[in-house]
């Protein structure tokens, strides 16, 4: 497997995005950590990204291509 200069690239470039989002959900956090509810059904609960692998097929397997947010997670800690 070899891996060139712009492979290298793709592959911090998407992490640098993935951690741009990680950095957006953590202001979010912290912007709503102080704000009150009318019950702890309304309660704004911390988000957390889900981190996947991007993976393209190859003649050896599958390689990494780089990282993506696969989801949002919603945090369930007792309020």
């Amino acid at each position: 497997m070899s891996m060139g200069i712009s492979s290298i690239y793709q592959i911090t470039g998407t992490a640098l995005n993935s951690h741009s989002k990680h950095l957006d959900m953590i202001a979010q956090n912290m912007a709503n950590s102080q704000v009150v509810a009318g019950s702890e059904k309304t309660a704004y609960r911390a988000l957390r990204p889900v981190f996947a692998p991007l993976l393209e097929a190859g003649i050896d397997g599958d390689n990494v291509r780089g990282v993506e947010v696969d989801s949002i997670a919603q945090s369930q800690a007792e309020v």
